[in-house]
């Protein structure tokens, strides 16, 4: 396979689209909206990275591979897109998937 279609310009399928060209793929990144569009779900000025989904530890593994793929487009771009911020979330459900940590 030599090209591939991705569906979905959000942050997930941008992503794959730039790391599947990265590795020398012909890659077609299709979204139905315009960019910046207020029906997109990675739209928006506030947005977060989790680094931990209940006890899931591949979750934190990418999480934290992500955060430096971010990182390294920033520098190659010199266009700032990310902003270190802190943020407290306390949250509970009855199975305690949100309080535990990968």
């Amino acid at each position: 396979m030599t090209s591939i279609t991705v569906v979905g310009a959000g942050v997930f399928g941008a992503a794959t689209a730039r790391e599947l060209a990265l590795r020398g793929l012909d890659v077609t990144l299709v979204e139905q909206y315009t960019p910046g569009d207020v029906r997109s779900g990675s739209g928006g000025d506030t947005r977060l990275s989790r680094a931990a989904h209940g006890n899931v530890e591949w979750y934190t593994h990418l999480s934290q591979r992500a955060r430096t793929l971010w990182l390294e487009l920033q520098e190659e771009t010199g266009t700032q897109i990310w902003e270190p911020v802190g943020v407290a979330w306390f949250a509970h459900t009855d199975d305690g998937s949100r309080r535990r940590a990968a």
